[in-house]
C-alpha cells in the first residue's frame, strides 16, 4: 500500500487532490431528508471546497476496481450518498461532486450525484 500512496502523491493527475483548498479527514453528522430525517455520522475522506462547486473524494483500496459507476458496490454508493446529501445542507448553491479514488488502479472515478443521492431511498 506504501507504493500506491507514494505513487498517487506524485502522479500529477491526482495532484488537485492534495494542494489547494482541501480539508482532510472531516467529520460530518446530518439529518438526512433522503432517511426521513435521520442523523447520520460519517468521516469524508477528502472535502476540496471551491467557489463553484464542492469535491468529496473518499479513498478505496479494492483490488478489483469497477469499470464503471453502476458496478460500484451498494455500501459504497451509499456512503457517498449520505455524504452528498450532508455536503448539499452546507452548500446549497455549490455543485456537488462525489469521486472514489482507487488507490490499487490508481483511478479516479466521478460519480453521478443523482445515482449516489437516490441510492438512499431503498434504506429501510
Amino acid at each position: 500500500i506504501i507504493k500506491e500512496v507514494v505513487f498517487i502523491l506524485e502522479n500529477p493527475n491526482f495532484s488537485d487532490i492534495f494542494r489547494g483548498n482541501n480539508l482532510s479527514e472531516v467529520k460530518i453528522s446530518a439529518k438526512l431528508p433522503e432517511l426521513e430525517n435521520r442523523f447520520v455520522t460519517g468521516i469524508i475522506d477528502k472535502l476540496i471546497i471551491e467557489e463553484d462547486q464542492i469535491r468529496i473524494i473518499e479513498y478505496k483500496s479494492n483490488k478489483i476496481i469497477p469499470r464503471t459507476q453502476d458496478e460500484i458496490p451498494l455500501g459504497m454508493l451509499r456512503q457517498l450518498g449520505a455524504y452528498c446529501s450532508a455536503i448539499r445542507q452546507i452548500y446549497p448553491i455549490q455543485r456537488v461532486r462525489p469521486f472514489i479514488l482507487w488507490t490499487a488502479g490508481p483511478k479516479k472515478m466521478e460519480l453521478d450525484y443523482n445515482l449516489a443521492v437516490n441510492s438512499l431511498k431503498d434504506i429501510t
